[in-house]
């Protein structure tokens, strides 16, 4: 019998011979191949998405993520203290990373408070909103278009990053948002509903890309989102509030993050759209609460509230 053939029937287990007995344990051994904790994570097929840079949780202290998202579980920065405070490979976001998450308010014609992303609006659908949006630290900010729908039940959808055949000439970031409230509660059966002790702002993102020629109604219900939702990218941001005192102000009734960046005024073209008022005193955050979130100025510029990370790369 030569050597090859005797290998392959020991391998089925066809050989008289025996491996001889141990009792000493079999030490594991892996490669750094074999073994999860030194492979490179997998690029998707897809282009990363502009919520994949942001970290799953807030920083519970300096270069320190938090491990769950409870509405105290977050550390209160300003903005000084919070360009330094994340771990190496991370970056306190602009405000045009945040916009990545939710939409930011502003002037269209003669209302000058639109919010695009609200939670008890059973209004028509928002459409052509344009937005200027960073993907990532190498990005430069590029301006695309949202449209957006309410089904006035503490939901709102949104087809985001369309071309707008100027800055952005394709889809191929074109994505389908789902913002949902989390945590809310009433008095009483037919009262209003208000944050309870879990209130929290929930994001999915389901990746369409150019191939996909539906509209914001394809897109708007639940139907769609109960499936083919294994590739979908979930992240929940805290009502940790802020103030510019004692921490905790708004706790539990708000959500505010901050970025590093001060506001300023942009005007979009032919668009009739005006976001934010240019000033000094103000710096730039994403907020949530009872009736709807977006990006824009808030002040004083020392008001002190949560950081969420974003990705290096």
């Amino acid at each position: 019998m030569n050597l090859t053939l005797l290998c392959v029937l020991s391998a089925f287990g066809q050989t008289s011979q025996k491996r001889p007995a141990t009792t000493s344990a079999k030490k594991l051994v892996t490669t750094p191949a074999q073994n999860p904790a030194t492979q490179q994570p997998v690029k998707p097929k897809r282009p990363k998405m502009a919520i994949e840079y942001f970290a799953e949780f807030d920083l519970s202290d300096n270069k320190v993520f938090g491990e769950s998202h409870a509405n105290d579980e977050g550390k209160y920065f300003k903005q000084p203290g919070a360009k330094r405070a994340c771990p190496d490979g991370w970056h306190l976001p602009t405000e045009y990373e945040l916009e990545g998450i939710v939409p930011r308010g502003g002037r269209k014609g003669d209302d000058w408070n639109v919010r695009p992303l609200k939670f008890f609006d059973n209004g028509r659908n928002l459409m052509n909103w344009p937005e200027n949006i960073q993907i990532g630290k190498d990005d430069t900010a590029k301006v695309y278009l949202g449209d957006f729908s309410y089904p006035g039940n503490n939901i709102c959808y949104a087809l985001r990053f369309k071309k707008d055949n100027v800055s952005t000439t394709d889809n191929k970031m074109l994505a389908a948002y789902k913002y949902e409230l989390l945590g809310l509660i009433t008095d009483r059966p037919d009262g209003p509903q208000k944050p309870g002790p879990a209130f929290r702002l929930k994001v999915t993102v389901r990746y369409l890309g150019e191939n996909f020629e539906g509209t914001i109604a394809d897109i708007a219900n639940e139907d769609f989102w109960q499936n083919n939702k294994n590739n979908d990218v979930v992240r929940i941001f805290s009502a940790g509030g802020t103030t510019w005192g004692k921490p905790g102000g708004g706790l539990g009734n708000s959500g505010y993050y901050m970025s590093s960046s001060v506001t300023r005024s942009e005007e979009y073209r032919n668009l009739d759209v005006v976001k934010t008022t240019a000033t000094n005193d103000e710096i730039s955050a994403m907020n949530f609460g009872i009736n709807g979130a977006s990006v824009g100025g808030v002040s004083p510029p020392d008001l002190i509230m949560y950081v969420r990370c974003v990705s290096d790369k």
